[in-house]
């Protein structure tokens, strides 16, 4: 009766726009839009859960470093695993606290988009292979 709908091409091209730098640039100026017209709560709520989640995704890009500390064949100094823990803690504080600044509760959405763009951020910077020189 109803002819199936191929959606192939679809998925595909929503994964070519999702891989795009120009989806973090798009995003990214239209939270800071929107940030512009609600203030300076929005933009706090924005920024905690986009750099908690880029703090978090690059430590693990670099190599999981917290968890790779845990071996005990590993000879690393104490000043790295000190700084290792202490980017994860940040980010997991900065992760909570930001739906906390959410004055009016709209500005909980913020939360979701922050991450959001967070992720894309670090997953277009471990396939552009921006940070190679650092491992």
């Amino acid at each position: 009766m109803f002819k199936s709908f191929d959606t192939a091409w679809v998925k595909q091209a929503l994964l070519r726009v999702y891989q795009s730098g120009w989806t973090i640039t798009v995003m990214v100026g239209l939270s800071l839009i929107f940030c512009n017209f609600h203030g300076r709560q929005a933009f706090i709520v924005w920024w905690c859960a986009f750099s908690g989640i880029a703090l978090i995704g690059f430590s693990i890009f670099l190599g999981n470093l917290p968890y790779r500390l845990l071996k005990p064949d590993a000879r690393i100094s104490r000043l790295a695993n000190f700084w290792a823990w202490l980017v994860w803690c940040v980010g997991a504080l900065l992760i909570v606290l930001s739906p906390i600044f959410a004055e009016p509760l709209v500005l909980i959405l913020l939360v979701p988009v922050g991450a959001v763009t967070a992720v894309l951020c670090c997953r277009w910077v471990s396939r552009k292979g921006l940070l190679a020189w650092i491992q």
